[in-house]
């Protein structure tokens, strides 16, 4: 488990990231824990870091750079959400969308539909785009406890686990030490009509 410093270039982040690490990542809301969303060894780590059972019916969302046209070959804007979705991004909010056609079965462990935020955060926001596709991610705790902004809480979540559990830790910590005490994104389903909210 390596802790990389704040003043980490991005393209470093980025570039570990696309060799399959795990990494932990500072948003604009909370901790994040990381994974290239097409790596299924490396998805399937952050189920095994978190605890968390993997359902079909809670897939992990996706970060992506604020690149209408980047995320639109992902997914499909419906018209009639699009303008509720360019005013909240990039923030806090999680929109699910359906995913292109021919972009379903390309990711781990997703379904139909995709899940995606754009982080007010502007160094993530480099590692995105320098990433250029999906990255997977979850706020970091274990499955159902408090998600954490303070990375020396999230270095001692992880003190021991390395030798408790093969797959207990991620590979690379990006310290941003605390973050601003914000809650977790707003998590919205845009694949019907109307809106439905799923987590506010």
């Amino acid at each position: 488990m390596n802790i990389v410093p704040r003043q980490t270039d991005p393209s470093t982040i980025a570039q570990a990231l696309q060799k399959g690490l795990v990494v932990v990542i500072p948003t604009d809301t909370v901790y994040g824990i990381a994974a290239l969303a097409r790596n299924q060894a490396a998805v399937e780590r952050i189920y095994a870091i978190k605890q968390r059972p993997k359902s079909p019916d809670k897939p992990l969302a996706v970060l992506m750079p604020n690149d209408m046209q980047l995320i639109e070959s992902w997914v499909v804007i419906p018209d009639e959400h699009r303008s509720f979705i360019q005013q909240h991004w990039p923030g806090d909010y999680t929109f699910v969308l359906p995913m292109k056609p021919e972009r379903v079965g390309t990711l781990a462990l997703q379904g139909a539909t995709l899940g995606i935020r754009v982080p007010n955060h502007a160094e993530l926001l480099q590692v995105l785009a320098t990433v250029g596709e999906p990255v997977t991610a979850t706020s970091v705790n274990r499955s159902g406890g408090e998600s954490l902004h303070d990375m020396a809480d999230i270095v001692a979540l992880f003190q021991g686990a390395e030798s408790a559990q093969a797959l207990g830790t991620p590979d690379l910590l990006w310290d941003w030490g605390a973050l601003p005490d914000k809650p977790v994104s707003h998590v919205i389903d845009l694949t019907g009509k109307k809106p439905r909210i799923i987590r506010l």
